[in-house]
């Protein structure tokens, strides 16, 4: 989670008397370097590393002992190589001129966001723009068609930065592709059924639906369906609410067409 880590490891040994697990702490601007964090007992697999900070990166490694002496440590393994991180950074393509940033905003006291972008022909991380308190998303309307991006993201307060976001790449598309239109609703056999016009000249490859529940829900995906068709029955939708829709379409891997205008159903 945010605060804590799980750590396990094969017991190779036949006759050690312990484990020794030792921790690295490295923040934005300084290192606390390897000490012994943990003396284990024989036999042991496993280790819940609690009271951790989301913006260190901890690294670990473990070694067996006995009267006679220690092990030969094990190899290192460290919490910036968990698949998204607290962040879960993700960057998606709209069409040949957007990229979309998505990002959990779990911090509590931060006065903005610095979202980093890679120069396409070095590789080098540099500062693209930073925002205010409380976003969770970026759009960067300043890229080219056909190019791959990589992107991270830190957040600030008064005094401090936080350690970077996973990086999330993504290369943008080769053409910019109408967003589908005409989003309607109707009732068809008891359920809502929902349709819309197809502008992306045969090079979408399917149409995500996502709905939102109430004034103050959040947008989330509830189905998909193939290029070839342009209507969706909401089999799960309810008399009595208040829905928000929009629809987009795929052109690849994380690449879309811009959302659709949104739609507003009163059951």
């Amino acid at each position: 989670s945010d605060f804590a880590v799980t750590l396990k490891w094969d017991d190779n040994s036949k006759n050690e008397k312990g484990f020794e697990l030792w921790r690295k702490d490295a923040g934005n601007s300084n290192v606390i370097d390897y000490r012994k964090w943990k003396t284990l007992p024989v036999n042991t697999i496993s280790f819940t590393d609690n009271g951790l900070s989301p913006y260190v990166d901890y690294s670990y490694k473990v070694r067996a002992f006995n009267e006679s002496g220690n092990s030969e440590f094990s190899n290192e393994i460290n919490t910036s190589s968990l698949p998204g991180g607290p962040w879960n950074l993700q960057a998606e393509a709209i069409g040949a001129s957007a990229v979309r940033l998505k990002w959990v905003d779990f911090a509590v006291n931060e006065q903005g966001f610095q979202i980093e972008r890679t120069n396409p022909f070095t590789n080098e991380f540099k500062v693209l723009a930073l925002t205010g308190p409380n976003v969770s998303e970026y759009y960067d309307n300043s890229v080219s068609s056909s190019t791959g991006y990589s992107y991270r993201v830190a957040y600030f307060t008064l005094t401090t930065q936080s350690s970077y976001s996973n990086v999330a790449t993504i290369s943008t598309f080769y053409t910019d592709v109408s967003p589908p239109s005409d989003l309607s609703a109707s009732i068809v056999n008891g359920y809502l059924q929902l349709t819309w016009k197809d502008n992306s000249r045969y090079l979408a490859k399917g149409t995500v639906i996502e709905r939102k529940t109430g004034t103050s829900g959040e947008f989330i995906e509830i189905g998909s369906v193939s290029s070839d068709q342009n209507k969706f029955d909401d089999l799960t939708a309810v008399s009595g609410q208040t829905y928000f829709y929009r629809v987009r379409q795929v052109l690849g891997t994380k690449v879309y067409t811009p959302y659709s205008e949104i739609l507003k159903v009163v059951l």
